[in-house]
């Protein structure tokens, strides 16, 4: 019976170091900070938006985590407004946040928005669904 208690207290100590380790190397989206930008990349000084509710964090996060991205597109974005999502993880909080940032273009014809992670320089597309609550999310009145 004493060989059944310690694996079970082993098993314990194993899963909580686990658990603890699981904790610490997860970045929590702490702030989304969002600005419009003209299509010659000029900031409109009047469109920032800082998101920092739960709610609208854990939503963007997914609806960023579900997109599927491609190395190369096509796409010629040169002469399109677009908007700058800038997320901000924090990792720990001794050290500074871990910034992640986005240009985001909206397609006016079928609603639906390309973005573009600036730091892998990969690309993807967000439905029309999704779309319309990204746009809701940030607070965009773009149609």
């Amino acid at each position: 019976m004493k060989k059944w208690g310690s694996k079970i207290i082993l098993l314990v100590i194993i899963l909580f170091i686990i658990f603890i380790v699981y904790q610490v190397a997860t970045p929590n989206l702490i702030r989304v900070n969002v600005q419009e930008f003209s299509a010659e990349g000029t900031e409109d000084v009047n469109s920032e938006v800082i998101i920092s509710e739960d709610k609208k964090l854990n939503e963007l996060e997914n609806l960023i985590n579900n997109i599927e991205w491609e190395e190369n597109s096509n796409n010629n974005l040169n002469d399109t407004k677009f908007v700058k999502a800038t997320f901000f993880y924090e990792h720990d909080k001794n050290k500074p946040e871990l910034l992640v940032e986005y240009n985001i273009f909206f397609d006016e014809r079928d609603n639906s928005i390309l973005v573009h992670d600036k730091d892998s320089k990969k690309y993807g597309i967000v439905d029309k669904t999704n779309a319309i609550k990204f746009k809701k999310i940030i607070s965009i009145s773009k149609n």
